[in-house]
């Protein structure tokens, strides 16, 4: 693509999968800039190992579920998607009421947090876009639009809320956001660090609207790495003793009342 920076552009080396890019001229494993690697080796290997655990995670989890159903275990009982962090009111009996009604704050809470996700997943498509449209290449992050694809569906999947698997999943998950966090991370100083020396001016993707762009990121890494933290706890309070919340209206003990008594 041209652009009036492209001649700029043309004179750094190029790299499989990094583009044209300044640091491409020293080694790929190179930390001579203040201990930071360079940001070829961030997009090709550290920001991706994030998703790389987390997928073989999903693997060993997805073993562990089969084998898990077939002991007969999960089965019963309640189901309840991890994206609910306020789960059910538990409390409510009545005409036309069950105790697994769920409130307010938890759909609109359930609502945000989605969106907070997805909005994640549009700011990495945002950077892979724009360092493509500048000829930087986006090493393999991709792997991480892949994941957050897969987060985005687990966290909508029902699963029993006694079984093993649903804390296990809801620890995957908070595996992902925090090496994501770190990695992100340590991109983001390695962009700050470049800004003085490849400022790239008049090109498509300017180094510091990158640093704006993986700025936002991080923040979203840190906000979903304090609700997953949290998450999990919940649901592994719920897999060891689950509230009336989650049981059948028949399971529960409380009689209905009729509010015509």
């Amino acid at each position: 693509m041209d652009y009036p920076g492209k001649m700029i552009t043309d004179q750094y080396p190029y790299r499989m999968l990094c583009g044209k890019r300044l640091q491409n001229a020293m080694s790929f494993t190179s930390t001579s800039m203040n201990g930071v690697p360079t940001t070829c080796f961030n997009d090709v290997v550290l920001v991706p190992i994030a998703s790389w655990v987390f997928l073989l995670m999903l693997l060993g989890l997805a073993a562990f579920a089969v084998v898990h159903s077939r002991r007969g275990n999960g089965k019963a009982g309640a189901k309840a998607p991890l994206h609910r962090l306020v789960y059910r009111k538990g409390r409510e009996y009545g005409a036309g009421k069950w105790p697994g009604s769920w409130t307010k704050t938890a759909t609109t809470f359930s609502i945000i947090y989605s969106l907070l996700v997805l909005a994640t997943l549009l700011m990495n498509i945002l950077e892979i876009v724009r360092l493509y449209l500048a000829d930087r290449g986006a090493g393999l992050l991709p792997f991480t639009l892949a994941s957050l694809v897969f987060v985005l569906v687990l966290l909508h999947l029902p699963l029993p809320v006694t079984s093993a698997v649903r804390p296990a999943l809801s620890l995957c998950i908070l595996v992902f956001f925090v090496l994501s966090l770190i990695f992100t991370s340590v991109e983001l100083a390695t962009l700050n660090m470049l800004q003085p020396i490849e400022p790239r001016a008049l090109t498509e993707y300017l180094d510091s609207d990158q640093v704006l762009d993986v700025a936002v990121i991080v923040a979203l890494y840190a906000i979903e790495v304090l609700v997953e933290a949290h998450r999990f706890l919940l649901v592994l309070r719920d897999a060891r003793s689950p509230s009336d919340a989650y049981r059948d209206p028949e399971e529960v003990s409380h009689p209905i009342i009729d509010p015509k008594a």
